[in-house]
């Protein structure tokens, strides 16, 4: 199910707990879950990095930091059936993974026109 190929992210916004990220063609996933955003070395940051400081001198905005990594057009799409999981490649070489951490809540959502996936791990 490739749904997201080739729709380019156009905004993040986050609503309480659930991170929203708008795409063209009137997507949006919806994630209220653990996700990351992964690099070939390692994880650039997770959600629960969002106004943390870690020693830093300011707390991290992962909003605007999502901003700045540019992130554009999804060149891939995996859903892992047995644990509900999303990964998405994006052509920047960046990668969003959503990790499902229930065994019943649903993880995150894609919405578009006349369409709708919800992640569990009962796929």
């Amino acid at each position: 199910m490739q749904i997201l190929l080739n729709k380019s992210l156009l905004q993040c916004t986050l609503n309480g707990n659930q991170w929203v990220l708008q795409f063209s063609d009137k997507f949006k996933l919806e994630i209220e879950c653990l996700w990351r955003i992964e690099t070939k070395t390692g994880i650039l940051f997770t959600n629960n990095d969002h106004l943390q400081k870690f020693g830093l001198t300011k707390k991290r905005d992962i909003l605007k930091e999502i901003k700045e990594i540019n992130l554009k057009k999804v060149t891939g799409m995996k859903i892992n059936r047995k644990f509900g999981d999303l990964t998405l490649e994006f052509d920047n070489k960046y990668i969003l993974n959503c990790i499902n951490q229930s065994s019943g809540y649903e993880a995150w959502n894609i919405i578009g026109p006349k369409y709708s996936l919800t992640g569990t791990n009962k796929m």
